[in-house]
């Protein structure tokens, strides 16, 4: 893992500090949006229809994905591209 920090990108994790990683992403997560950090750690399914009354949670969830993402190495991102929520990828990486 890099030893700085920059305020604009996330932390990026190559499967190796599961703890430093996972609190410098909470962190940066919640500097975004806390709704963006919840969106993480509850229980989101995508729903069959977007509309008014969840697009709101189908975006910070879009939002969280991104962010997690681009703070992951190439050998983590295929490990967990296939999911569509930032709760099962967080999930899955939690495995370390």
């Amino acid at each position: 893992m890099e030893s700085f920090a920059n305020p604009s990108r996330p932390p990026l994790f190559s499967g190796s500090d599961w703890p430093f990683w996972k609190s410098r992403m909470k962190t940066f997560l919640e500097a975004q949006s806390y709704a963006i950090w919840q969106i993480g750690v509850r229980d989101f399914a995508i729903p069959a229809r977007v509309g008014p009354e969840n697009i709101v949670d189908v975006e910070n969830n879009s939002k969280a994905i991104n962010i997690l993402f681009s703070g992951v190495d190439s050998r983590e991102h295929e490990r967990v591209a296939h999911l569509a929520t930032a709760n099962k990828i967080r999930s899955t990486l939690i495995t370390y």
